[in-house]
Formats: C-alpha cells, structure tokens, sequence
C-alpha cells in the first residue's frame, strides 16, 4: 500500500500521485482506526514511509526484476513469482 510509490519514486524519480490515491486514504484510515488521535497517526504513517522505504532499498533488486517479468507477461503464477524473487536474490548475493 505505502510501497508501491516508494518503487516507483526509485524506478522513475516520481510516482503517480493519482494512482495511489486510494492506498493512500486507504492507509490514513487504517491509522486512525489503530491511533488515538491524527497527531499519533501522522507520526505512525511518517514512521511506516521511513520503514518502507528502507524495504525498497533492501529488496530493489527483487522488485525490479519481478515488475519487468510483470511488464511482458502481465500476469503470472504464485510459482513464477517465487521462482523470480529467487533467481534475483541469488544475483543479488552473487554480486
């Protein structure tokens, strides 16, 4: 939900303001629902971009290769996916 902007900020040095909309409020609502009050759930949202963020970083080379397979074949199976995320965390430690 708040990850997907994070890659794409990182693959495109912007992301779609529109397009994560909804995750978004999404998001907001959710925190909320767990906070006591707006102040706490804007200190819990900043604290999970931080956190995202970070997993984006650690894991780029992952969603990078998974979202170029998505690209040609649009859809693929929870096999193929595992298989991806694997061969590209071999590459990752192999460099």
């Amino acid at each position: 939900m708040l990850a997907g902007p994070q890659a794409e900020r990182k693959k495109r040095g912007r992301w779609n303001h529109k397009g994560a909309a909804d995750d978004g409020h999404t998001a907001v609502d959710l925190a909320l629902y767990v906070c006591v009050d707006g102040e706490e759930a804007a200190a819990y949202l900043q604290w999970l971009q931080i956190i995202c963020q970070r997993l984006v970083g650690f894991y780029w080379h992952e969603i990078d290769a998974l979202a170029a397979q998505l690209l040609v074949h649009k859809r693929l199976e929870v096999r193929r996916i595992r298989a991806i995320i694997k061969a590209a965390e071999e590459e990752k430690f192999q460099e």
